[in-house]
């Protein structure tokens, strides 16, 4: 995971990441990280997870954008995830139906990639 520039707040946290949080993001930033953090991709939805840095000083406003940003975080999460399973669905009922069409089987599956 690497660092990112935060929007300018100073301070440090000393807020630790949520258990279950990290365990959903597969990953945890540094008790003492002053940087919004950003994981390797998600295998299903192929986004970028990012874990927000919350300073100890946080502004309501700061506060409001960065809930706004989580938000938006988890919604493009939950609509690539569901958008690249039912493309792959489809895909593999079209390429079933082209196959079958032509009078063609398709191959075990072993000796191509998913």
């Amino acid at each position: 995971a690497l660092p990112i520039s935060h929007r300018g707040v100073s301070g440090q946290s000393d807020l630790a990441p949520r258990p279950q949080q990290a365990k959903v993001l597969g990953f945890s930033q540094p008790p003492h990280s002053c940087h919004d953090w950003i994981g390797p991709p998600d295998r299903h939805s192929n986004l970028r997870p990012i874990r927000f840095y919350v300073a100890e000083d946080e502004s309501p406003l700061e506060q409001r954008l960065r809930l706004l940003r989580q938000d938006t975080q988890e919604w493009n999460q939950k609509f690539w995830e569901n958008q690249n399973l039912t493309f792959n669905m489809e895909k593999k009922e079209f390429i079933s139906s082209t196959l079958k069409a032509k009078g063609l089987e398709e191959k075990d599956g072993a000796d191509r990639k998913s």
